[in-house]
């Protein structure tokens, strides 16, 4: 059984997401410490990327911290059992052990990139077009 894990703020990034699950997870498991966000719109934000990373990977996904929410997120993003911000809590939870890669998973990086090539083409572009619209100008005068 091979176990995926992500530190809170490892979830931001695709690249370390897609790395976890294409490098064999079965199992997926977020750790956070949110002891400097408590009281603040972070703890909520973080659980509802988890909850979409979970929707994304199609990996049920436990969460475990020291302060902040901790919970189970099935893997259509549905919350199974959270606990409360700053209270003690725990559970039991089956994971069962998952293999598929989504196409989300498998695609996305390549789409980025893809994003990536033609945005960069259209700065060219624009470029190439301001530094002729100049030449003209300056040919004109």
């Amino acid at each position: 059984m091979t176990v995926g894990d992500a530190i809170c703020f490892e979830l931001a990034y695709d690249d370390t997401i897609y790395d976890v699950i294409t490098g064999g997870a079965q199992l997926f498991l977020v750790q956070s410490n949110n002891a400097t966000y408590v009281g603040t719109g972070q703890v909520a934000q973080q659980f509802a990327i988890t909850r979409t990373r979970a929707m994304e990977t199609r990996r049920e996904i436990a969460v475990a911290t020291t302060n902040g929410v901790s919970g189970f997120i099935g893997r259509d993003g549905r919350v199974q059992w959270r606990s409360r911000e700053r209270t003690a809590a725990s559970t039991v939870v089956t994971m069962p052990l998952r293999t598929d890669i989504t196409p989300a998973v498998r695609i996305a990086p390549w789409l980025e990139r893809g994003l990536a090539l033609i945005a960069l083409g259209g700065c060219l572009t624009a470029m190439i077009g301001r530094g002729s619209t100049s030449r003209s100008r300056t040919a004109g005068s």
